[in-house]
């Protein structure tokens, strides 16, 4: 299998770069409590980790509303759109967000392969995206494209069409291809079924995919949220019987286990045997934390968010480590990475989502505050926050990216 630390196929490139991040993470280790992360309290305040972190963006111009009201922006026009053509500023707001707040690997949702076209290599979104990735990479953010199959989790479809994720995967890699400057660093699945019957049409899809793209040479990789559901259900599956997270592991070069619980003794049992499984098969895992308001979304909805934890903390102690009796999200943030960072399977820590992360730092939501500034636009030369150097990062990129 190739190697999937920038892209390399050398043995000995691959034992440099293992020594290399064994010695970034115990230089990190040393400092990531002292480090001068946050110069606080709130806003524009920069904060610095070392170990610079991925995000998940579904809507970049989220607003406080209902889903219509997340679609459009100024009467009928399309948000997405819109960004993507810096309307009011905001993809530049975006920017400044991820190099103010140490966002270096952004899971940005491209589309749905329901209602999306991937037949022949087309990618339409990603010729709407092309001006996006290229500002992306120049700053050194990893940008991966984030698609469902179906908008119905547990679709059968997967199980009656398992070239979904191939096509997809051909689509990219042809655009990777033809706009290199804009190239995605991979592709990340966001298809999550709750019902055993149609896991193996995910798996079937998948296993697909990354057998096309190692044998192909692609530089292309494989990513997929994994859930904790999953730890807890066997399955037979290609002629072996093991966990879904498992046989999902195998298939993939890299997966975001969605640690949505707010105990940080489950989070950092969960990440264990993610990162422990993706160092011995030799692949990458990214783990992602909650912070929606979740209330009432389900039955004990609000356990899988550490929304209400984050906002019980004042604005002088929010994002700092060990700034209370309990343990906090940052603390809880801070100890994943390191118990897991000295292993060759740990990627990153991943933040659910921007939409939340920007609310945790402004009390507003991307739109609205956009909305609520002078002449009701984002003017990066004016506001000109402080800047995180992303390139500058204890924990290598994942695959082929920014230098």
């Amino acid at each position: 299998m190739k190697t999937i630390i920038n892209s390399s196929k050398s043995t000995l490139r691959l034992l440099f770069t293992s020594i290399v991040g064994a010695l970034s993470a115990a230089i990190m280790l040393v400092g990531v409590a002292r480090a001068a992360e946050w110069n606080g309290p709130s806003d524009w305040a920069k904060f610095d980790v070392e170990a610079r972190r991925a995000m998940w963006v579904w809507n970049p111009v989220s607003v406080a509303g209902n889903k219509q009201a997340n679609k459009i922006w100024d009467g009928s026009k399309n948000a997405s759109d819109r960004f993507y053509k810096n309307y009011k500023g905001s993809m530049d707001m975006f920017f400044d967000f991820c190099e103010n707040k140490s966002i270096r690997v952004v899971y940005m949702f491209g589309g749905t392969y329901q209602w999306s076209d991937y037949s022949r290599g087309k990618l339409d979104q990603g010729l709407v995206m092309k001006s996006f990735l290229e500002e992306a990479n120049d700053r050194g953010i990893q940008i991966w494209y984030m698609y469902y199959l179906n908008d119905d989790r547990d679709t059968r479809s997967m199980l009656e069409n398992t070239n979904q994720i191939l096509e997809i995967a051909q689509a990219v890699d042809k655009f990777n291809k033809r706009y290199p400057k804009a190239r995605f660093a991979g592709i990340h699945c966001d298809q999550e079924p709750n019902k055993p019957q149609v896991y193996p049409g995910l798996l079937d899809n998948t296993k697909k995919a990354f057998d096309w793209v190692e044998s192909t040479g692609s530089d292309l990789l494989l990513s997929q949220a994994l859930r904790p559901k999953w730890f807890n259900q066997s399955l037979k599956w290609n002629g072996e019987t093991k966990t879904m997270n498992q046989h999902m592991q195998d298939c993939l070069h890299h997966s975001v286990l969605m640690a949505y619980n707010d105990k940080p003794e489950t989070v950092y049992k969960w990440s264990k045997e993610v990162v422990d499984y993706a160092t011995k098969i030799g692949r990458k895992a990214a783990i992602g934390s909650e912070l929606a308001d979740l209330k009432g979304a389900w039955p004990n909805s609000d356990k899988e968010t550490w929304w209400e934890e984050v906002r019980a903390e004042s604005d002088e102690t929010r994002f700092k480590v060990g700034s209370s009796k309990s343990v906090t999200w940052e603390d809880m943030m801070h100890e994943v990475v390191k118990r897991e960072s000295g292993k060759e399977g740990f990627d990153r820590l991943a933040i659910h989502t921007y939409s939340q992360y920007f609310y945790h730092w402004f009390g507003d939501y991307p739109r609205d505050y956009i909305l609520s500034l002078p002449g009701k636009k984002y003017d990066s030369r004016k506001n000109n926050p402080d800047k995180v150097r992303l390139t500058k990062d204890v924990l290598p990129l994942c695959g082929v990216g920014p230098k």
